[in-house]
């Protein structure tokens, strides 16, 4: 399960949020640490273990902990926690202090992950809007990738002078819907950050055009070519459409993607992305955010 299918299966746990928390490989989907988790295992407290016992036939295993149904399992649990959206997980300190311990090769290959994270703060990574403070990097950044099939980059190549006087203020004033052209609708750029470098580039377009929902849809992006293959579509995609709950109108996030291009339809996917369409070369995708927000005055 990737991100937004395990919190669709917490949200459906008849259980109140105070009464469990997240552990293991549930925890680390959660914190951007992993990607996917098959299945899920919760700590629950006394007055949880009740009510899942109250709602589900639980089935008590050997070592303890009780199956609540396919995916789900709980154990009784000392409460140590932190809160990571809405939910309650493990605290980090003490899942690395159960790798540590742990003689399972699958818990040693997580202790470097683990490290990185608590080295970074637990922030992991961050959609970071176009900035004056970042010039330097934004402009390595956004001058050196090219356009390439499903992310078109019209300022590769463009001068750091260009960049700063001409480019900078353009999508500052694109961002908030000022002096665009015929037929633009306002964007912001971001830049997809891995502690102190840049990583990617994100635009997410705030509403859509007849054009563009037959087309390109809300969001376009693009991984510089050193770091590709490392999931960083997947996880900045994940934070775009948290942003994109803020930003858009429409219920849906549009997007599109060549049908040659498997990998990115894959990273589509991953969150949450189904295909409602199609053209000659494009796969048609949306992804639900299960909420409207009114953005007429910015057409």
């Amino acid at each position: 399960m990737n991100r937004r299918e395990l919190l669709n299966l917490i949200e459906s746990l008849n259980i109140d949020r105070e009464e469990f928390w997240v552990l293991t490989s549930g925890a680390l989907v959660l914190r951007g640490i992993y990607e996917e988790a098959k299945d899920l295992d919760l700590g629950v407290s006394e007055k949880g273990l009740k009510q899942l016992k109250e709602n589900y036939n639980l089935k008590q295993k050997e070592n303890g902990w009780y199956i609540v149904n396919d995916l789900v399992e709980c154990c009784l649990d000392t409460r140590n926690v932190e809160k990571i959206g809405d939910y309650y997980v493990e605290s980090i300190d003490r899942y690395y202090k159960y790798l540590l311990e742990s003689n399972r090769e699958k818990d040693k290959l997580r202790i470097p992950l683990v490290e990185e994270y608590m080295k970074s703060g637990g922030k992991m990574l961050e959609l970071r809007k176009v900035n004056y403070e970042d010039l330097e990097e934004e402009y390595d950044a956004i001058s050196s990738i090219q356009s390439e099939k499903g992310f078109e980059n019209e300022y590769y190549g463009i001068s750091k002078e260009e960049f700063k006087n001409t480019v900078i203020p353009k999508l500052l004033d694109q961002s908030e819907g000022k002096n665009l052209k015929p037929g633009r609708v306002p964007s912001t750029y971001f830049f997809l950050w891995d502690d102190d470098k840049i990583v990617g580039i994100f635009k997410i377009r705030h509403c859509l055009n007849e054009v563009l929902a037959k087309g390109s849809g809300h969001v376009g992006y693009g991984i510089l070519p050193k770091h590709r293959g490392r999931g960083y579509a997947s996880n900045g995609l994940k934070l775009a459409i948290e942003i994109c709950k803020q930003l858009i109108k429409e219920d849906e996030i549009y997007m599109s993607v060549y049908k040659d291009n498997i990998a990115s339809l894959k990273v589509q996917q991953k969150n949450g992305a189904y295909i409602a369409g199609e053209t000659e070369d494009h796969y048609l995708t949306r992804i639900k955010l299960n909420r409207k927000r009114d953005c007429s005055n910015k057409r």
